[in-house]
């Protein structure tokens, strides 16, 4: 990274606010030259809101959460990424939720969408395995949960292990979607991997008296700046004969 920071000097950008954020970024990603990323973003003449947050993300990324927030606390103006950046790396240290709920006080300018960011909240509570705090969010909700909270609650439990919140959460997706399946069959898979068979049996035959659909896997491909979209065991594409005819060739 220093080559190509001395590099950029001697071309002579090394002056401009938006290389200068990149190079904080990239200093900041280390734990080691966190400190030689603070003294750049320190010495920029001109800092904006994303100058701020590549720094404020670069504190949680190593772990220092208390100058993560002190830097917070100084900036001019905040954005939505810049307390994303500080909401995920309080969930550390418990304060999360208390610095979500400022944000959602904040103003309009940094509430797009409820919805989005109690889910974002909960995703990285879940992920982080605060359950509690996850369902202290969800019970404090002036909104009704729905999808986006139940699925991102039943990720966090999957990464974890925790089948009891999960099957609560699948219930209360199935209520709002009874015929995806998707969500009963990560759950069943869950079943069998902690050896619960007859928990994962259950939720099978509840998927089928609820005549429930699983979506099919999906993936994107760009190709030639035009993006192609194939879904499990799809031939609906409009080149899947060439296509399933390479795959043929690479099995071979």
């Amino acid at each position: 990274m220093k080559l190509v920071h001395a590099q950029i000097a001697k071309s002579g950008f090394g002056q401009y606010p938006v290389v200068q954020t990149a190079l904080v970024d990239s200093y900041s990603r280390s734990s080691s030259d966190i400190g030689f990323a603070r003294q750049l973003f320190d010495e920029m003449s001109e800092k904006n809101v994303v100058s701020w947050t590549a720094m404020i993300s670069g504190y949680t990324r190593v772990g220092q959460i208390g100058n993560a927030i002190s830097l917070f606390d100084q900036m001019p103006e905040r954005d939505v990424p810049s307390w994303n950046a500080v909401i995920a790396g309080c969930t550390q240290n418990g304060s999360a939720i208390c610095i979500f709920e400022e944000m959602m006080q904040h103003g309009e300018d940094v509430r797009p969408d409820e919805i989005e960011h109690y889910g974002c909240l909960i995703d990285i509570l879940g992920r982080a395995g605060k359950f509690e705090e996850a369902l202290e969010v969800v019970r404090g909700m002036k909104i009704e949960p729905d999808e986006v909270v139940w699925g991102s609650l039943l990720n966090g439990c999957k990464v974890h292990g925790h089948t009891d919140l999960a099957e609560f959460a699948v219930k209360k997706l199935i209520e709002i979607d009874p015929k995806n399946g998707g969500y009963g069959i990560m759950l069943a898979n869950l079943y069998g991997e902690l050896g619960k068979w007859d928990e994962s049996r259950k939720v099978r035959k509840m998927l089928k008296e609820h005549d429930a659909y699983k979506t099919p896997g999906c993936s994107w491909i760009e190709v030639d700046n035009k993006v192609n979209q194939f879904y499990s065991a799809d031939k609906t594409h409009p080149r899947s004969e060439e296509i399933y005819k390479l795959l043929e060739l690479c099995r071979a």
